[in-house]
């Protein structure tokens, strides 16, 4: 008779931990699952929230020396908030600018500039864009700022907005940076309008829905774009930076 095997009684942990566990971000642990073969297999959880061993996920780590220096998406992270500070917003908005291809900003030093292009080459510019995303979303939500969507809010209003058809128009008066906006829906084919008072948010929403391959997405500051009818035309970005 054959026996089943019994389960592992180990303890167990989630992506997001694994990734604090490393130092780095919840989508590089999601890069790693993808691109290497021997990233522990799930021991438990769901589809949706896989459950892993964690000393199966400290020997892997130990054996692809991950987490044993800093990353470069973690050295982008601390030197973007020692330069600006609480402005961080302005920061994503400059290094997104940067990995666009425009001119490089004046206030990104060279090592910021080194930093971003580096993670950009090793990851893509999509990748890098969403790691940065999600740790200024992270700083945020953990300072209890209402600067975002919470993530649950996301999830909920993902699950009641149920099967939205391609060819749909999405609609989001308060966008902030999109966090909403990009992800209720599938990923192709709705249109996507979204209006934002604070500028720097706007923009970023703009160039993170550009830099991840978004199309058919217009975020405008302070004016909505029209929900029927021709595409908006871009706005002519301003430096102001209105308070809200």
């Amino acid at each position: 008779m054959t026996e089943t095997p019994a389960p592992k009684t180990g303890a167990l942990v989630t992506g997001s931990e694994i990734a604090r566990l490393a130092g780095v971000t919840r989508a590089a642990v999601s890069n790693w699952r993808r691109r290497y073969e021997d990233f522990p297999a799930p021991s438990g959880g769901g589809v949706n929230s896989p459950l892993f061993d964690l000393a199966e996920v400290q020997a892997w780590l130990g054996r692809q020396r991950k987490g044993q220096d800093v990353s470069a998406e973690v050295q982008l992270w601390q030197a973007l908030r020692g330069v600006y500070g609480d402005d961080l917003i302005g920061g994503l908005v400059d290094v997104a600018r940067l990995l666009a291809g425009g001119e490089e900003p004046e206030r990104l030093p060279p090592d910021v500039v080194r930093l971003a292009r580096g993670l950009a080459d090793s990851g893509g510019v999509a990748e890098a864009v969403s790691a940065l995303t999600e740790r200024f979303i992270d700083s945020v939500r953990r300072a209890g700022s209402d600067q975002i969507t919470s993530p649950r809010v996301v999830r909920a209003l993902r699950h009641f907005a149920g099967e939205v058809a391609p060819d749909a128009t999405l609609f989001d008066p308060a966008c902030g940076i999109g966090s909403l906006l990009l992800a209720v829906g599938p990923e192709r084919g709705p249109r996507r309008c979204g209006q934002e008072s604070e500028v720097r948010r706007a923009r970023f929403a703009q160039l993170r829905a550009d830099l991840t391959g978004r199309v058919d997405v217009d975020i405008v500051s302070g004016t909505p774009c029209a929900a029927t009818g021709g595409r908006t035309s871009r706005p002519t970005w301003s430096s102001a930076t209105p308070g809200r």
